[in-house]
């Protein structure tokens, strides 16, 4: 029993190497040599594997050590290939290192050193541990098996192996993803196009891009010390199935204001895959020509029952489902309106009028004027004059509007505080026996009524001592003199106006 003395082919390739575990731009010649055809029996290795110091069991990505052994004559090293579900991919020599040469024991036997660790993410379980490469110095190299098994285990975290997934694999229903792994914070992410992105969450809503495929979830379970373990899960395919319909509901509907028919189909990412139908029924009679998904409630509609009609379809579904929402009542309309305004100077006894805006069509109004926030008594018309009692007091109009359909509704307008009123004056003369002895009489056209007048009479623009009635007795030192009459008229709620009269001279 021999071993051939040559190379393998250049027909076995990286691709024959790689399928053995070993990294193709660095191995010998792997698995069973190559078979000479002119060879009518395949040689067999002359060596046993084995495996010596394996740990009980082994933590995901927690490095540790352990002897590969051959037993046979010649051999001149080993090297460990490990079981490619072991392998760590990204890692050079798949992770696997030595931290000693081969030694020959003088017994027929060899051991290495091996140092290695299993991916972060390994599955708990028990595994072939891998092979053993041996080489006597010559061209070529045996393979043999180690002829051990691995146990991987993290007792400190405990995780289930794979993902359950449940819910209906169908567009539009829901699936959620179960990770046992007490201890750990479990986040899942969904997909099932490996081009497309993953979406996270759980549960997850199955949209339409996946349908007639399978759903793949990954859950990652972290532990408070930083541990991270990675599972995966998967749903059976994905279908479609009858047409899933929220019953449509409506708002509270009020004449004059837009109510909207309010469905889910699955979702809003359906709006292209199902088309929906509308139909609005007053009394559970079709209104004439109302088939969008809105409708305004008429004068006609009040008091009565409205409901609307949903059909929904799409070429993805079964069938089409129509559904009626609950009847509901046509309210009231809520009438819109506008703050008042108040037009004119705020003064006493100036006229102000209140300005209410455009209402709704139809809209009659009444007006109440407050003073204070409460009601004017007999202040109910679109003017108003202020009066004395008004001055700086807080005056505001209050508008309630009415209309055919709708519930009454009154606004009040900003208030105003209204100024002195400003009195209407006369002209002021002096009449009468204008010589020392005489009476001089002031006298005055109309002023505003109720304005209470007093007088001062002058001298050369001094006023003379006493002289305050309407009446004044010319005196001798009034002779030549420039002689005048200032009337003062004053009323409540009006600021104070005076007239002065042209001079007079007594001889």
């Amino acid at each position: 029993m021999g071993k051939l003395k040559q190379h393998l082919a250049a027909s076995l390739t990286a691709a024959a190497i790689v399928l053995s575990g070993i990294p193709a731009a660095h191995a010998q010649t792997t698995g069973a040599p190559a078979q000479d055809t002119a060879v009518s029996s395949e040689p067999v290795a002359p060596y046993v594997g084995g495996a010596a110091g394996l740990p009980a069991s082994v933590v995901p990505g927690i490095p540790f050590e352990f002897d590969i052994t051959a037993a046979g004559e010649g051999i001149a090293s080993l090297k460990f290939v490990v079981n490619e579900t072991l392998q760590n991919k990204n890692q050079w020599y798949y992770g696997v290192s030595y931290p000693s040469d081969t030694v020959d024991n003088g017994d027929g036997t060899a051991t290495r050193r091996v140092r290695f660790y299993v991916p972060r993410d390994t599955l708990y379980g028990t595994y072939p541990l891998g092979q053993v490469l041996v080489n006597d110095g010559k061209p070529g190299a045996w393979v043999v098996p180690a002829n051990a098994e691995l146990v991987v285990d993290d007792p400190a975290h405990p995780v289930a192996n794979t993902v359950a997934v449940a819910g209906l694999a169908a567009v539009g229903e829901h699936l959620t993803g179960s990770l046992d792994a007490p201890g750990a914070t479990v986040a899942y992410e969904w997909t099932a196009k490996r081009e497309e992105p993953s979406i996270a969450g759980n549960p997850w809503r199955i949209p339409f891009a996946y349908h007639w495929q399978h759903a793949a979830v990954k859950a990652t379970a972290t532990w408070p010390d930083g541990t991270v373990r990675v599972r995966r899960g998967r749903s059976g395919d994905i279908g479609s199935f009858p047409l899933t319909v929220a019953a449509p509901t409506l708002g509270v509907p009020r004449v004059g204001a837009p109510v909207e028919a309010l469905h889910e189909v699955l979702g809003p990412e359906w709006g292209q895959m199902a088309g929906h139908r509308y139909e609005w029924l007053r009394a559970g009679v079709p209104i004439a020509g109302a088939v969008s998904k809105t409708y305004v409630p008429t004068l006609g509609d009040l008091g009565k029952p409205l409901q609307v009609r949903v059909t929904s379809d799409g070429w993805v579904w079964r069938k089409a489902v129509t559904l009626d929402s609950p009847a509901r009542t046509v309210q009231l309309g809520a009438l819109p309106a506008r703050v008042p305004a108040i037009a004119g100077t705020a003064r006493v006894a100036v006229r102000l009028t209140a300005a209410p805006g455009t209402w709704t069509s139809r809209t009659s109004f009444a007006y109440q004027w407050t003073r204070d926030g409460k009601a004017i008594a007999g202040a109910t018309g679109k003017t108003y004059v202020p009066v004395p009692a008004d001055r700086g007091r807080s005056v505001a109009v209050k508008v309630t509007g009415t209309a055919p359909g709708y519930a009454p509704r009154t606004v009040a307008s900003k208030a105003v505080r209204p100024g002195y009123g400003i009195l209407g004056t006369s002209w002021a003369s002096i009449r009468g026996t204008l010589r020392a002895g005489g009476v001089a009489t002031a006298t005055t056209g109309t002023w505003t009524a109720g304005t209470k007048l007093t007088y001062r009479w002058m001298r050369n623009g001094k006023t003379i001592p006493g002289a305050a009635s309407r009446s004044y007795r010319v005196s001798r030192a009034d002779t030549g003199q420039r002689i005048t009459v200032r009337i003062t008229g004053t009323k409540t709620g009006y600021a104070v106006a005076t007239r002065t009269s042209a001079a007079v001279r007594p001889r």
